[in-house]
């Protein structure tokens, strides 16, 4: 175990080691950072695999949606990461969002695109890297390319030899029309159709496509058409946004079942790129009768670029959600319809007036998160005693968030991940104040681990207030208590703190650690050297045939 103080690694060899051991286990996919679904046998080698983008032809100011694919009739393809580019100045991706991988899709300030992907059980066939939403601006044509594929492998860890294909976009000018123009109305009889939401596939009648998903979901009968179902677990989507912007959530919803344990709601996240400002949410309490409105205002705060819109549940019940909009200040403003001219623009049609829903019986005050019941209290030892052998430290957060891990939080909790007011070791610490006992910083591992594969967890903490105490948690994919200890830190100095493992129960996986402050004074604290240590076999070296895989990002 890691004795008294965590400056006593070399802390540069444990890194090194790490990362090397991380990269192997995801790339053979068969380790214990597995999920539950295994991965399938791969397919016969063949020489390459084509990545290609779809072309399309639409008009200046219109949108449409082109994929990213990958064609191979034999391989399984089990990660991908591939680099694209475009001319800028003929279309603009408005966004883009995985498909048959799980994985992540950025956009640098160029504009140029880097799609990520990695899939246990494996793809095949023409499958679905990604999905991008482009936008006309001017007339022309140019190719959406394929620049690199920097990884491309099947489930086995093996290298693909790709073929690239880029598509070409043709953009026309849009035509203006010459028949003669409609007669004006004084008053339209119904309102002009809006573009209230910049959400993609918010009534899901695209499947889950768009929106990340985290647990057990499934489609199901909605309000209109499809629905999404979300058990023990979310779907998120992030999309930009303005910073000072008054917004409404609104949402069709259906609960049944048993809902006064744990915790059911929506929301939205305030991002400055990765760092998270703040957010809204609205916790659901009581069951409905079939598909009832339920809405989230508010406004953006000062340097908001972005929102992550999510729905969570972690109670045993029937939830379901469908219609979801996020609607703008002044988007149900109707336009009176404008006088006609000889040469009028494309006339709008109008639409039919929606029906009245619905509203929700009741809406409470103040949402309630989940906190962890402890299955197996563990006290931790301020000054751990070893047991014996070297430890291989494997890094959850140090100076940043390892690659295998998500940060993120519940509640009103604000964190920054690269603060320098207080560090242990190294450029930065994790700062973060829990504001309530309803507050909660986690991590969230990429692949559950198997908690008899470690024998502890270590962690450097340091307090600003008198009375902190921090609950610590291990938590299951289905947000179930593997264990807690409650931490006592003191103000002005780091804490080293373990958290023995052997006593949990057997087939424990751990899949979220959690940190809560239940009480005065709410302080913020700093997080440094998070790991979960195991026994080292005492080998070192890197080995020849490393498969880099693609960084994953929530």
């Amino acid at each position: 175990m890691i004795k008294d103080n965590f400056s006593s690694f070399d802390q540069t060899t444990v890194k090194r080691i790490i990362f090397v051991c991380v990269l192997l286990l995801l790339a053979i996919g068969a380790s214990s950072l597995s999920r539950s679904i295994q991965p399938a046998a791969a397919g016969p080698a063949f020489a390459a695999a084509t990545v290609k983008t779809e072309g399309a032809t639409l008009l200046v100011g219109a949108s449409t949606t082109v994929d990213l694919i990958i064609d191979t009739a034999d391989n399984q393809i089990g990660a991908a990461t591939v680099k694209l580019s475009y001319d800028s100045t003929l279309f603009s991706v408005e966004s883009c969002s995985q498909s048959a991988f799980i994985g992540a899709c950025n956009i640098d300030e160029a504009g140029n695109v880097l799609i990520t992907g990695i899939q246990a059980s494996g793809v095949t066939g023409n499958a679905v890297l990604g999905s991008f939403e482009i936008k006309a601006l001017k007339a022309g044509s140019g190719d959406f390319s394929v620049d690199e594929v920097s990884v491309l492998a099947d489930t086995s860890g093996d290298p693909v030899e790709s073929i690239i294909e880029s598509g070409q976009i043709v953009i026309n000018e849009a035509e203006v029309p010459t028949a003669t123009p409609l007669p004006p109305t004084a008053t339209p009889e119904e309102p002009s159709e809006k573009v209230c939401s910049q959400l993609l596939n918010g009534d899901f009648e695209d499947g889950l496509n768009n929106w990340a998903q985290f647990g057990e979901l499934e489609l199901v009968d909605g309000r209109t058409g499809s629905a999404i179902a979300v058990a023990n677990g979310s779907a998120r989507q992030q999309i930009e946004a303005g910073s000072e912007a008054n917004f409404s959530l609104v949402a069709y919803i259906k609960i049944e079942g048993d809902i006064e344990n744990g915790w059911t709601g929506i929301g939205l996240d305030y991002l400055d790129n990765e760092t998270e400002l703040g957010e809204e949410s609205l916790q659901l309490q009581e069951v409905t009768d079939g598909f009832a409105k339920v809405e989230v205002s508010g406004t953006t705060v000062a340097g908001t670029n972005s929102i992550q819109v999510w729905m969570f549940t972690n109670s045993d019940i029937t939830f379901a959600i469908d219609d979801i909009e996020l609607i703008w200040e002044g988007c149900d403003e109707v336009e009176p319809t404008p006088e006609p001219t000889a040469t009028p623009v494309e006339p709008v049609e109008p639409t039919a007036t929606p029906e009245v829903p619905v509203e929700p019986t009741a809406t409470p005050e103040e949402p309630v998160e989940p906190t962890a019941t402890p299955e197996v209290p563990v006290v931790p030892t301020a000054t751990p005693e070893g047991p014996g052998e070297p430890l291989e430290a494997v890094l959850v957060y140090d100076d940043a968030v390892s690659a295998d891990w998500v940060l993120s939080k519940w509640g009103t909790t604000t964190f920054d991940p690269s603060s320098t007011s207080q560090v242990f070791e190294g450029e930065f610490a994790l700062e973060v104040t829990l504001a309530n006992d309803q507050s909660t910083l986690y991590f969230e591992a990429n692949d559950s681990l198997l908690a008899e594969d470690y024998v502890s967890l270590t962690v450097m903490l340091y307090g600003t207030a008198e009375g902190q105490q921090i609950d610590l948690g291990l938590m299951d994919a289905n947000f179930q208590s593997v264990g807690s200890t409650m931490v006592s830190i003191v103000p002005g100095e780091w804490t080293a703190v373990e958290f023995e493992l052997d006593q949990l129960d057997a087939g424990s996986k751990i899949h979220y650690i959690t940190f809560e402050d239940p009480a005065a004074p709410n302080a913020a604290i700093f997080i440094d050297n998070l790991a979960l240590n195991r026994i080292s076999d005492g080998t070192t070296g890197t080995p020849d045939n490393l498969i880099y895989l693609p960084l994953l990002v929530k």
